[in-house]
């Protein structure tokens, strides 16, 4: 499929966007006991999320845990809004409170 010619700056400047990002926003350098901690600690809380969700099945509606999931994966989004509300910044609440909801919704646009 050919790419038409209205397409042709975009397909340049996103990239040079990108690269740009990366170059102006430091990368603070990490400790490696930083890394060898939280690492596992994602792995494993993924894994167990999935295991309670897979578990849940058997002893309530395959719906309702699924809710249950839905409602664990947005907690975060949640105690991020809190922060933000108790730094009264309403914009960026409003955008985060958003965002939590299209998650919980299913609604990624």
């Amino acid at each position: 499929m050919k790419t038409s010619d209205s397409n042709r700056p975009r397909q340049i400047v996103a990239p040079v966007c990108a690269l740009l990002l990366l170059a102006a926003v430091p990368i603070e350098p990490l400790a490696p006991s930083a890394v060898a901690w939280t690492a596992p600690s994602i792995l494993l809380s993924a894994m167990l999320i999935a295991w309670a969700a897979e578990s849940a099945q058997f002893f309530v509606a395959q719906g309702f845990a699924l809710a249950i999931l839905a409602w664990l994966q947005t907690l975060p989004e949640f105690a991020v809004e809190a922060v933000l509300a108790w730094k009264q910044q309403v914009p960026l609440l409003l955008a985060n409170l958003t965002g939590a909801l299209r998650l919980l919704t299913g609604l990624g646009w």
